[in-house]
């Protein structure tokens, strides 16, 4: 009976961390692409500064 339940716990776990491993990946891809923009942005204002 108690093996059902802890197969049950270890599914979920995993589930969970896999999960937020995807968040992970997620947040890194987002926020190095808006660094790459805000910092491409920053230097197209310096050239036209000039």
């Amino acid at each position: 009976m108690h093996w059902h339940r802890v197969f049950l716990w270890l599914k979920f776990t995993i589930e969970v961390v896999e999960l937020t491993c995807l968040q992970d990946e997620l947040y890194t891809e987002i926020y190095e692409g808006t660094t790459y923009s805000q910092s491409t942005s920053m230097y197209s204002a310096v050239d036209s500064s000039y």
